[in-house]
């Protein structure tokens, strides 16, 4: 049920699936029914019957309304090519129905009304671009007017998947709701009336207030292969970029989860720096198969410190990628002294299967060689959560050949809980990221 934006009718979708010779086939239909605002809940049930009439009948698949204006209602059609229809209630047959948008080479994903003279509209293109990961390939929103339905206004989504949108009929603001975590926030308001279209994002006191302004920017940085590596970097509004700030950087791949969504405001609140998150291309979970080596890791750290965002010894590096844990290693091997502290996690447990990728770099990272130069400190190091036979052994391998020398003073940490997805552990491992990173990196 729902109530049309200028409170004169209530709008009833009946879904009703058949079942006949084993097969499901829909036969959905709309009525509505005009009313008085003030005298709606005086309404009996005869009353209501007496006052429904039908929109839409016989339809054999699903539909959402959108809204309304005046006498025209509007609809998104959920069939295999989606399609955005108007309505008019005095001549409601098929015929007469207005196509405003359908699918073409982009996918209507969401569609709502706002502030009662417009549409907003959200596509997705059809053909997957090679230049994006799955869910990380941006949508475009086209803000419409309903007088004529022309393009008012279009802004570009890029914070991954879109769950919904939510609006109101006398309001100017959009909330957007995404599901991607390498991003700052799941949450983002748009408001049409301001002269920049630009997503904000919503970070809450319990007391209902804004908790900081929170900046989003994404560098790219050019591989040797000729790709781009996209690198959001969250940081707080008036962070200076000196070289000095402490960074938290999260190595990801495709849509892969990072701790940056619980850690961020964390972490900013904390030590008043950066999060970033690099994320590479993803792989095939059974082969593991990815063209991402250590020199990867070591060129995009060079990319961040030559953009001043931090320096090596106020630099932490986080995974949570069996793949990704055994490339950081290498790179940790091949150069001790580009970043201060590491931190590496298996959220996954004990999923049959998993331990593949840190055992392939079994040779370098159990070959772990003191810094030929002295003063080198090899990086202060946390494993947590895991259960991989690799991992342990190059736990072992650091303590045995990094922890019995006198001259290397970084910690090396090993902590292990069997409930990933219980919050209350996720807090207990921000906590212990936080704290490790500031007694590692002396901030």
């Amino acid at each position: 049920m729902a109530l049309t934006e200028d409170s004169k009718f209530l709008i009833f979708t009946k879904n009703v699936n058949i079942i006949s010779n084993g097969k499901m086939s829909k036969n959905n239909s709309v009525v509505y029914m005009r009313i008085s605002s003030n005298h709606l809940e005086q309404l009996s049930s005869s009353d209501a019957s007496a006052k429904m009439m039908t929109l839409i009948n016989s339809l054999d698949h699903d539909l959402k309304f959108l809204g309304s204006s005046g006498n025209k209602f509007y609809f998104l059609l959920l069939k295999i090519k989606q399609r955005i229809v108007e309505i008019d209630m005095e001549n409601n047959s098929k015929a007469n129905w207005v196509t405003i948008l359908e699918d073409d080479s982009d996918r209507i994903t969401h569609a709502a009304i706002i502030n009662s003279e417009y549409m907003v509209v959200v596509t997705r293109p059809m053909k997957q671009n090679s230049k994006y990961e799955l869910g990380l390939q941006p949508s475009m929103l086209k803000i419409r007017r309903l007088i004529d339905g022309n393009v008012w206004r279009t802004l570009e989504l890029d914070r991954g998947t879109l769950i919904d949108i939510t609006t109101t009929p006398n309001d100017t603001v959009i909330l957007l709701q995404f599901s991607v975590v390498l991003y700052s926030a799941n949450f983002y308001t748009v408001d049409i009336s301001v002269e920049t279209l630009k997503p904000k994002p919503l970070y809450w006191n319990v007391n209902g207030t804004y908790s900081m302004e929170i900046v989003t920017k994404t560098e790219f940085h050019k591989r040797k292969d000729g790709n781009e590596l996209p690198i959001r970097i969250h940081y707080e509004q008036g962070f200076k970029r000196n070289g000095n700030g402490v960074m938290l950087l999260h190595f990801t791949r495709g849509d892969g989860i990072s701790i940056a969504s619980f850690s961020l405001i964390p972490f900013l609140k904390t030590f008043k720096g950066s999060v970033a998150v690099a994320s590479f291309p993803s792989t095939n979970v059974k082969t593991q198969s990815t063209n991402i080596t250590f020199e990867d890791i070591h060129e995009t750290i060079h990319f961040l410190l030559e953009k001043n965002y931090t320096s090596a010894t106020h630099l932490a590096i986080s995974t949570w990628d069996s793949k990704l844990n055994g490339i950081v290693a290498e790179s940790v091997n091949k150069q001790p002294n580009l970043f201060g502290a590491f931190m590496l996690v298996d959220p996954l447990g004990e999923k049959p299967g998993y331990y593949t990728g840190m055992a392939q770099y079994a040779e370098s990272i159990h070959n772990i060689k003191l810094p030929s130069d002295e003063k080198l400190q090899y990086p202060a190091i946390l494993v947590s959560n895991t259960k991989d036979p690799a991992t342990m052994m190059y736990v072992a391998e650091l303590q045995h050949k990094i922890g019995c020398s006198e001259k290397q003073l970084n910690p090396i940490l090993m902590t292990s809980n069997n409930k990933f997805e219980d919050r209350t552990y996720l807090k207990g491992l921000v906590s212990d990221m936080l704290s490790f990173m500031s007694f590692a990196l002396n901030v």
